[in-house]
């Protein structure tokens, strides 16, 4: 559909399917979740080199499976409430009273409502939740046909419900269903039933059995993946604390130097440990001869970069990778498990028993007389 203006300007609606669908009857519902196309499945280039800035390249539709829905009204907050009942005062001249403070900490700590896409494979498991901020009339929303992003969240990571969202790896092509459901300060509520859509690969003479054993292998690879990263993070921030538990051992008055010599043991073990994750610039580089050992980071770049952009069948290299990782990594799992809750709690409770500052992450413990 091609609308003009009487200006320069024109707007083009690539798909507008979902009108031959909208009905009087169905925009009085509370909400409609419209049929679902085929979505396309194959990895999309990333355009031509050299072409020269005369070389004109419009947008493609976005890639995956574009759910269209209609909301006939989007609930309203406390505060939104609240603000319409004073607009009404002011204007018959009344008095508008003062909202108390536990009234307004209540509008502080509510979310605006948002949407919840739930996508469901057909054997109706949950396989990805995507959120929204909810919005009145007809709206879209895209599903990349990626599952969720193992990768841990950061200190950067806030609660967002319109938060970009974090994907991984291609799901397989077959039969999908998507529903709707819309979160309030009453709780969630389901407003749709789930509809079905196919996910359909551009190229059909691709191995089936290949490419079901690929996405096998990735949702293992995704749970390793989450597994190892959590833990760096985990491990970064002991290497973190212990360097403040040192710091409370010199402020602290009748520590000793001994304490301190613990305290630095543990940060020398975490330190080798953290040299098996990533390749630090005081060690050796992959280049030179006799090369150092491959770290867990490299190995798990294999798993994790080799099929993203690519629908081939497993390789070797990540075969390797794999079962390197499965028979390697367990070891510094259970190491970085025992200086946490062994050696760390335990310099921790003596800290704590000469009465040195609080920590973060520590709870102090209560002395009353």
């Amino acid at each position: 559909m091609v609308i003009a203006t009487f200006g320069r300007g024109f707007y083009i609606l690539d798909d507008f399917s979902v009108l031959r669908n909208v009905d009087e009857k169905s925009l009085k519902n509370e909400s409609k979740l419209f049929p679902v196309k085929d979505a396309l499945w194959f990895i999309e280039g990333s355009g031509r080199y050299g072409q020269g800035t005369t070389y004109f390249k419009a947008k493609n539709p976005e890639f995956g499976a574009t759910v269209t829905y209609y909301l006939k009204e989007v609930p309203k907050t406390v505060k939104e409430i609240r603000k319409e009942k004073e607009k009404e005062l002011f204007k018959d001249g009344k008095k508008i009273p003062q909202p108390t403070n536990d009234e307004l900490l209540i509008e502080k700590n509510e979310s605006s409502p948002y949407i919840i896409f739930t996508i469901f494979d057909e054997n109706n498991n949950i396989i990805r939740k995507i959120t929204k901020s909810a919005k009145k009339g007809i709206n879209r929303e895209i599903w990349d046909l990626r599952y969720e992003s193992p990768n841990p969240l950061t200190e950067k990571d806030k609660f967002d419900p319109n938060a970009k969202p974090r994907s991984s790896t291609l799901v397989l092509p077959g039969k999908y269903k998507a529903a709707l459901s819309i979160v309030t300060r009453e709780g969630e509520k389901v407003i749709t039933e789930p509809i079905e859509f196919n996910v359909v690969p551009i190229n059909k003479n691709q191995n089936a059995t290949e490419k079901e054993e690929l996405i096998s292998f990735q949702k293992k690879v995704n749970e390793l993946s989450r597994t190892i990263t959590g833990t760096e993070n985990f491990l970064n921030e002991m290497i973190s604390k212990i360097d403040k538990m040192k710091q409370a051992i010199l402020l602290t008055p009748g520590t000793s130097y001994e304490l301190l010599k613990d305290a630095e043991k543990i940060q020398i073990e975490l330190t080798e440990i953290s040299l098996k994750f990533s390749r630090q610039s005081n060690v050796p580089s992959t280049e030179e001869n006799p090369p150092s050992p491959v770290t867990i980071n490299e190995r798990l770049d294999v798993l994790r970069y080799t099929h993203y952009r690519s629908t081939e069948p497993i390789t070797k290299k990540e075969k390797v990778a794999y079962d390197v990782l499965v028979e390697e990594f367990p070891t510094f799992y259970e190491k970085i498990k025992k200086i946490s809750e062994n050696d760390i709690y335990n310099l921790d409770m003596k800290l704590q028993n000469f009465g040195s500052p609080a920590i973060p992450g520590r709870l102090p413990i209560l002395k009353l007389k």
